[in-house]
């Protein structure tokens, strides 16, 4: 499991912190990767986590928007679970797990798309689900967030820890360039001081490649909506 100790030992290890000395604190490494790393990665693959909405959350002078609440920084909707609902005062028989027949589940499923619309939402940053139709009257619907990973990094899986470190040890190494690209090298009394700028020069576009290979395998993830057509 990462910790902000494991980060700041592989970041410092790889920019060779005993040789040369670093113009960025280990606070502020953390903070910039906190603040920069951890969003970036929870864009591609976030940190989910369910919730349950009622009338109770519903939002003061609205007839099908609600509030989510949670504790995690919100970055969109990754399902609506309706689990029992009533349209137009109408109950409408929940799915059952009995149905284990799909012919039996497809029928079942026609039938109740003959009596209602499809459930549908739109989500309103930074906290509220608009449900559509608005008819829609939910109990104990649940909700799929998919959330910024906590600061703590302990929420990060263990087959993405390398790339993690990946984009974490870019984003620093981008830091790094910017500040010693001004001077590029210091001139003393005793001759020039060498900045090793080179070894930092490439780290947005290896940055940029990173996040490139990470769009053409994302919709490979198991736990991404698709879209399946019978």
């Amino acid at each position: 499991m990462l910790s902000t100790t494991y980060i700041t030992r592989f970041i410092e290890k790889k920019l060779g912190y005993k040789f040369n000395e670093l113009e960025i604190s280990p606070d502020e490494i953390i903070e910039n990767i906190q603040q920069d790393t951890l969003i970036t990665f929870s864009k591609h693959f976030p940190y989910q986590t369910l919730i349950e909405i009622d009338d109770s959350d519903k939002v003061e002078d609205t007839a099908n928007t609600y509030y989510l609440e949670t504790p995690f920084e919100i970055l969109g909707v990754a399902r609506l679970y309706d689990n029992m609902s009533m349209y137009t005062d109408v109950g409408l028989m929940p799915y059952s797990i009995n149905l284990e027949d799909p012919v039996s589940r497809q029928f079942m499923a026609d039938a109740v798309s003959i009596n209602k619309n499809p459930l549908t939402y739109e989500f309103t940053h930074p906290n509220m689900i608009t449900v559509l139709p608005a008819l829609y009257m939910l109990k104990h619907a649940k909700v799929k967030l998919n959330c910024v990973h906590p600061k703590h990094f302990g929420t990060i899986p263990t087959n993405l820890q390398d790339e993690f470190l990946k984009l974490a040890l870019y984003d620093t190494k981008d830091i790094l360039y910017k500040i010693r690209h001004r001077f590029a090298n210091l001139q003393t009394a005793f001759g020039s001081i060498e900045l090793f700028i080179d070894d930092l020069a490439d780290a947005s576009d290896k940055k940029t490649e990173l996040l490139e290979n990470w769009r053409k395998n994302v919709a490979k993830q198991g736990n991404r909506k698709k879209l399946y057509i019978y």
